[in-house]
């Protein structure tokens, strides 16, 4: 890996017309998953951008020009022109002032068994087996999002209620990420979702009822918007149902199966299934939880299903 960073770092200096700041990171991400890669840094901007580099490092061995990714990183470097750079300037410079930020902070899932690391300098809070944390949306567009998150030292010096925090943080989110739900066959027909993974994580065939995904617009990150007990009252109105068990398939997406008394689901089958579909189908810095939950629409509460 030090020789194909020193190889790639060569490559982009001698492919751009501009004087590049080129170090090496090491990034802690999602479920502790720790990933490579370089920051790039224009020496008359102020801001880097990090480029992960595992999978280009994976084509290097399999013998591709490195030549060619310096081309792709540069490409991608320069996209935006810096207009997210000046964005992302003019917020960083408003962070310590809590009025000035708050209407950009949202809220993001994640496991706390699996986050201890890279939760421990981070404002959350407990939320079952998971963790809301907090984020400070810096920039989008359509292929994404740049945020930052919340740190133990930037809650402290806002000098905010938690609760406050977390009221301003779902509304945003709420408007930001809009929560949207649809049923499987109907993302499939959109190609939105792999008919593979269709296949793997299908309650239908394994329950003998029909399922539904509970994600946002984006489709990234959208697991947060099982905290969207509205939504959630809504669709149990629609399907005539006292609640919803919720099976977390990813960060970026909940299954939501319509609970009905008549029916009774086997929370050991959900968990195995969810299990299996973790190790096989998704990436561990996609995973969010290996058991299922269940929303009460009379308590509007949501609980770790067991029976």
């Amino acid at each position: 890996m030090d020789e194909f960073l020193k190889e790639l770092t060569v490559a982009i200096q001698n492919r751009s017309d501009y004087e590049l700041s080129i170090n090496s990171v090491e990034v802690i991400k999602n479920n502790d998953e720790k990933f490579t890669g370089i920051n790039i840094s224009r020496n008359d901007r102020k801001i880097g951008k990090n480029f992960y580099v595992d999978l280009l490092y994976q084509r290097y061995k399999n013998g591709e020009e490195v030549s060619d990714m310096a081309e792709e990183i540069l490409s991608e470097y320069f996209r935006d022109n810096g207009c997210t750079e000046q964005k992302i300037l003019s917020r960083i410079n408003d962070i310590s002032d809590y009025d000035s930020i708050k209407s950009f902070v949202v809220l993001s899932l994640v496991n706390r068994e699996w986050n201890r690391e890279y939760l421990a300098d981070k404002h959350h809070v407990p939320f079952l087996d998971l963790a809301v944390m907090f984020r400070i949306l810096m920039g989008r567009s359509k292929d994404g999002t740049a945020t930052t998150a919340v740190s133990n030292e930037m809650f402290k010096r806002w000098d905010i209620s938690e609760q406050e925090l977390y009221e301003t943080g779902i509304i945003n989110t709420m408007r930001e990420f809009p929560g949207i739900i649809k049923s499987f066959e109907n993302l499939l027909a959109e190609r939105i979702i792999e008919p593979v993974k269709i296949s793997s994580i299908n309650p239908a065939e394994i329950f003998g009822m029909g399922m539904y995904v509970l994600t946002n617009e984006m489709y990234m990150h959208g697991a947060t918007a099982m905290l969207y007990k509205k939504q959630l009252k809504r669709f149990c109105e629609s399907k005539g149902c006292n609640g919803a068990v919720i099976i977390p398939s990813s960060v970026n997406e909940v299954i939501l199966i319509p609970n009905q008394e008549e029916i009774c689901l086997d929370p050991v089958a959900i968990k195995d299934m969810i299990t299996d579909v973790n190790k096989i189908e998704v990436e561990r810095v996609e995973w969010l939880s290996d058991h299922s939950y269940i929303y009460d629409s009379e308590s509007d509460e949501i609980r770790d299903y067991y029976d």
